[in-house]
């Protein structure tokens, strides 16, 4: 993916409850993943997502304008 413009749209607004309760960090050299706790939700038109894990990627297997940037996306599920 190469990200070049942006839109604009109308989106709900996002309710970020995420707290310090993040149970365990792994780095393989290539992802660091990052395992939360329970209680770290997202809130989506009252639609709640509980955060299972963050994933950091190094290099970003995506592109900014052409660039390589860090891609860091989430998995959230259902509550």
């Amino acid at each position: 993916m190469n990200l070049d413009h942006g839109i604009r749209a109308s989106l709900p607004r996002l309710d970020i409850e995420y707290g310090d309760n993040f149970t365990s960090v792994e780095n393989n050299s290539h992802t660091v993943l990052v395992t939360a706790g329970k209680g770290n939700q997202l809130v989506v038109d009252g639609e709640h997502y509980n955060l299972i894990q963050c994933r950091f990627h190094h290099p970003g297997e995506h592109l900014l304008k052409g660039t390589l940037s860090a891609r860091m996306p989430f998995r959230p599920s259902p509550r």
